[in-house]
């Protein structure tokens, strides 16, 4: 059996990739700015585990009473990236976690909190196709500490496509893909 750790910086404890026979190219398109290693197995309890069998991939955690199974690589990195959040909010007390889009305009960061599949992966989108700094299309973490402002943490997470677009997606949306 073929396993790797994968670290993430702000996690505790490793994620365990098991049967994903090139893991670099698996993670790589999503994790280029979340500082993260790749090694052999270590004797730490994985907070997460993603197997790759029968062509699809089963995130196993302690948050899901079963593995939630994926399609595809884009889906899965997202739910871990989304799972990651949570267990680093859970262990920092001055950090929570949002499922939200954020993006910085004027300075400022804009925050659209939404249920899954309402769009915010559109707007943020189009937010950064018309050059704004963008957070997460997906969760966002947010950090509160005393005498300080609340502060937003990018995942460093390239934004998600998810297809199919609608029809009515602006083609400035489209070229900035």
């Amino acid at each position: 059996m073929q396993q790797f750790d994968l670290t993430l910086q702000g996690l505790g404890a490793p994620v365990r990739l098991t049967e994903i026979g090139n893991p670099d190219a698996f993670l790589g398109p999503y994790f280029g700015k979340w500082p993260c290693s790749l090694t052999n197995p270590s004797d730490l309890t994985p907070c997460m585990e993603i197997t790759l069998a029968e062509g699809r991939f089963h995130l196993t955690s302690a948050y899901h009473d079963a593995p939630r199974v994926h399609a595809t690589a884009v889906t899965t990195i997202c739910d871990l990236i989304a799972l990651s959040a949570r267990v680093r909010a859970e262990k920092q007390s001055y950090e929570m976690c949002l499922h939200a889009a954020a993006v910085r305009i004027h300075g400022k960061l804009n925050v659209f909190p939404a249920l899954r599949r309402a769009g915010k992966f559109l707007l943020t989108e189009a937010l950064a196709a018309r050059g704004f700094d963008v957070f997460g299309d997906d969760v966002l973490s947010v950090v509160a500490q005393k005498g300080a402002p609340f502060s937003g943490l990018a995942t460093g997470a390239p934004i998600r496509l998810r297809l199919p677009l609608p029809k009515t997606t602006l083609s400035e949306i489209v070229e900035h893909l």
